[in-house]
């Protein structure tokens, strides 16, 4: 008997062709994100030696104040255990510097080293050569009710999360 064929298409195609999974704000939203990882992340592996979460904490640690790496999970909305990965290596490789919390013996402060700021410098404007050619595809009032449904949703899981974990 032969074995049926496998879908070649992939877990996407397969999905969209369900009409109410695709109909899924969750589904669609998780789609993009995964084709924008994808597309990000061997580009900044082969080109800079860089992880994505590595990438993102320097992002975040670029314009801030020293941080630990819980405030840095917080405003990346991503688990401790992948910053201090990230924060580990960028250390290791001179990115980002470790230091003291002068409020709380037990805890470290990450900053980026000139180093880590150079490299950054360096990939922001060829990430804004990506920002600027998926910008082009959308027009001005796209863009506006993309970022205004996208704020929304962000508030609402926001608020719905912080409840959750309350026990509400």
């Amino acid at each position: 008997m032969k074995a049926p064929a496998r879908n070649r298409a992939g877990p996407a195609k397969t999905a969209a062709r369900d009409p109410r999974t695709a109909q899924f704000i969750t589904y669609r939203i998780g789609l993009l994100a995964k084709l924008l990882d994808r597309g990000l992340m061997p580009w900044l592996s082969e080109q800079f030696d860089l992880s994505l979460a590595e990438w993102r904490a320097m992002t975040f640690l670029y314009a801030s104040p020293p941080e630990t790496v819980r405030e840095l999970a917080n405003r990346m909305r991503v688990d401790k255990a992948e910053v201090s990965r990230a924060c580990a290596e960028l250390v290791r490789r001179g990115y980002v510097r470790r230091g003291d919390d002068p409020h709380d013996a037990r805890s470290v402060l990450f900053s980026m080293t000139a180093s880590g700021r150079k490299l950054h410098d360096v990939i922001l404007p060829l990430r804004q050569e990506v920002q600027d050619e998926m910008a082009a595809v959308l027009t001005k009032a796209e863009r506006a009710a993309l970022f205004s449904a996208v704020d929304k949703l962000m508030a609402h899981l926001l608020v719905t999360n912080a409840g959750r974990r309350a026990g509400r």
